[in-house]
């Protein structure tokens, strides 16, 4: 009998916490679980109205060099003309040295196809290592489709596959003449 009332203590403890936690997350916690199931899907079906835009082709390579990756992905839900999250990563082929990796962004309007260049940043990796990894906030024009890549300018050329801000983008549809 002396052990059962602590067993039953530890359990009224336990359920008590979950019961707050959840009382007091409730929303932080649907998000949460929202966002994890809904990781990786296509999203919602394309319009059948706003033609495709075309794919963004980079025009640097994937790896050149040491540089064997380049990987952007946005940390939080981006939009143009505001400031963007991202999470970088850049594998190279360790070596016995430190190895600086610098990069820029290049912002693609899908629409116009006018690219501009945001600065980046500069880290380094340790020697022996094989990555450099960074998050930064990227600050994005206004546009109604854009695409965001990092390209590597040392210790060689190289670009990431584009982010799309939005992803589910169009470029709006044509102003109408007005009727006569």
């Amino acid at each position: 009998m002396a052990r059962s009332w602590k067993w039953v203590l530890s359990l009224v403890v336990l359920v008590a916490a979950i019961m707050i936690e959840i009382s007091f997350l409730r929303d932080g916690i649907t998000r949460n679980i929202e966002a994890v199931l809904e990781a990786g899907r296509s999203g919602s079906p394309a319009s059948t109205s706003a033609p495709a835009l075309p794919p963004v082709v980079p025009v640097e390579p994937p790896a050149a060099g040491p540089v064997t990756g380049v990987d952007l992905r946005a940390v939080n839900r981006c939009a143009p003309n505001a400031a963007c999250g991202v999470r970088l990563q850049v594998v190279v082929a360790p070596r016995a040295e430190p190895q600086t990796v610098t990069w820029a962004f290049q912002v693609v309007d899908r629409c116009t196809e006018a690219r501009s260049t945001v600065p980046g940043g500069t880290v380094t990796v340790p020697a022996e290592g094989d990555r450099a990894d960074a998050v930064v906030t990227v600050t994005l024009p206004k546009g109604d489709a854009l695409a965001v890549l990092a390209v590597t300018q040392q210790p060689a050329i190289a670009a990431s596959a584009p982010l799309l801000v939005p992803a589910d983008a169009d470029c709006g549809s044509p102003v109408a003449e007005p009727s006569r």
